[in-house]
């Protein structure tokens, strides 16, 4: 995928987050861009790695903020003191309109987002987190069963309760 359609993807999802849940945070973004390239196997070309909230990637903060720069987003503080709002600018709808976005990568977003959509920070954490691991240990030539899962997540994030983590073992089985 060429940086275009990635930046029109990004936007989109904007579009379509905020038509469902008002408006999307960073976090959302980060996870469901993670869960988009590393789950569902669209090629952004971003480089993921574990951080504070699960899946992080750089790179996706900056073309937030390019796209900012470019008129088609608002970034602001959210009112609560964490995080942040992102919103399309009818620019952004433009842009989007005229780079168009693939059928296939369309109905991707909107089934992620059907399903993180409006879900709590710490949610996403564990759903995305879960996958990393998973993934991790399938590199390795592991069985990523359930149990392994969920002990290295809690090892990695021991604020997250074994429930959760179970529970966020179990949607991602079936996200992906």
């Amino acid at each position: 995928m060429d940086t275009m359609q990635r930046m029109a993807l990004l936007v989109y999802l904007v579009m379509k987050g905020q038509e469902r849940v008002n408006a999307v945070g960073h976090t959302l973004i980060q996870k469901l861009f993670y869960l988009l390239q590393n789950g569902k196997g669209v090629p952004l070309g971003y480089k993921f790695r574990l951080y504070h909230y699960g899946p992080y990637c750089s790179e996706l903060w900056g073309d937030l903020n390019s796209l900012k720069e470019y008129g088609y987003l608002t970034i602001s503080a959210n009112e609560s003191g964490w995080g942040y709002e992102i919103r399309i600018l009818p620019e952004g709808r433009r842009f989007v309109t005229g780079q168009g976005v693939a059928e296939e990568i369309r109905k991707k977003v909107d089934g992620l987002l059907e399903v993180l959509g409006g879900q709590p920070v710490r949610r996403l954490e564990a759903l995305a987190t879960a996958h990393y691991i998973f993934q991790d240990l399938r590199k390795a030539g592991l069985l990523p069963d359930e149990d392994k899962v969920v002990y290295h997540v809690l090892k990695l994030k021991p604020h997250l309760k074994e429930n959760e983590v179970k529970e966020a073992f179990r949607q991602i089985k079936k996200l992906i």
